[in-house]
């Protein structure tokens, strides 16, 4: 693996460094990219990251082989959430707004979820609150987001045979 330069003051940047502990650590990377599952607390199964292994702002400034890699990158990570979550949709967006590192959101939608990803982003946000406020419930355990978690890591190497996951919300 190429060593990259990070940003100390990036979060994005500890996450690849490893300073920041997610459940399943890295579900799959390639020389560019690194998938991860979102830190714990996990309001939505199967919501998932891929990061850029260098330190870089504008998606502009990513070099041809990074470019090159990241449609694959995006199509192998949302057949895993396919096969392991069954979702209605799955959202891909990248914001920069919060996190300046480009880095994409993998957001499944599941039937039980608002449709649109406005509203899914409410949604989210939502749970957060309600998880704030003391309604740990709204959260998904420990257990079972890393059941989830190590299903789609098992997709993403590339085990086709992985089951889906029975317990993970699909209506």
């Amino acid at each position: 693996m190429a060593q990259y330069m990070h940003d100390a003051h990036c979060f994005s940047c500890q996450v690849i460094a490893g300073n920041v502990s997610q459940p399943g650590g890295v579900l799959f990377e390639n020389e560019y990219w690194t998938v991860r599952s979102r830190s714990y607390p996990v309001f939505i199964p199967g919501y998932l990251f891929i990061i850029l292994k260098r330190h870089c702002e504008n998606i502009t400034q990513l070099t041809e082989e990074e470019a090159g890699a990241l449609g694959p990158t995006i199509k192998r990570t949302c057949s895993a959430i396919e096969h392991v979550i069954g979702p209605e949709r799955i959202y891909v967006a990248s914001y920069g707004e919060g996190v300046k590192h480009i880095h994409f959101h993998i957001t499944p939608r599941t039937a039980s979820m608002p449709a649109g990803n406005g509203a899914v982003f409410l949604y989210h946000r939502c749970r957060e609150l309600l998880y704030r406020l003391g309604m740990k419930s709204v959260a998904y355990s420990e257990a079972d987001t890393l059941q989830t978690v190590s299903l789609l890591k098992a997709h993403l190497s590339g085990n086709s045979s992985a089951e889906s996951a029975s317990s993970v919300e699909k209506a």
